[in-house]
């Protein structure tokens, strides 16, 4: 199944209950030192753009994962505090993954899934456009805003820029990573 958007995102859920292990391997290239599963609860739109019933999502993300963290331009790290770790970790881990494998479509360096969960708790494969990526990405920083005002604002504020800026990167390589 491939999904162009998400209608709604009613909940995530963060089932580690904590950060992801993520550390720094380079500057502003992490690696992902402990597995990584969410999921989240929405109803979504797919290519012939009817709204389907609401639906559990799951992605799970192996440790050994490289990402570049929230890709901030430096300027906004100061301007509006948006750096490229924090309170944004698991959002911008996910939201990696999916642009590094294209919505689910392509392999990456380790192991994951990104699955919509069944009526039997049966995992089916799905892939994701690239604004249901963005939108994902927002809605798991503001999960994890955990209702900061400033935070969810920076939320709108990086899905706003990703939504303008990141077709360049969906689908490719790490930004930044040295072969």
């Amino acid at each position: 199944m491939h999904i162009e958007e998400f209608v709604s995102v009613a909940w995530t859920m963060n089932k580690n209950k904590d950060m992801p292990d993520i550390r720094p391997i380079d500057e502003r290239i992490y690696k992902l030192y402990a597995p990584v599963e969410y999921r989240w609860l929405a109803s979504f739109k797919t290519k012939k753009g009817c709204p389907n019933d609401t639906s559990m999502f799951r992605v799970s993300i192996s440790e050994g994962f490289i990402c570049d963290g929230q890709s901030v331009p430096s300027i906004f790290w100061t301007i509006v505090k948006m750096t490229p770790d924090g309170i944004c970790r698991m959002a911008a881990l996910v939201h990696d993954l999916l642009y590094r494998t294209e919505g689910g479509k392509k392999d990456t360096n380790v192991p994951y899934e990104l699955n919509i969960i069944g009526k039997y708790d049966e995992p089916l494969s799905l892939t994701l456009g690239r604004k249901a990526c963005d939108q994902m990405y927002k809605a798991i920083y503001i999960d994890c805003a955990a209702g900061n005002v400033d935070e969810i604002d920076r939320a709108t504020l990086g899905y706003n820029i990703l939504r303008l800026a990141g077709g360049m990167h969906f689908g490719g390589p790490v930004p930044g990573l040295k072969k």
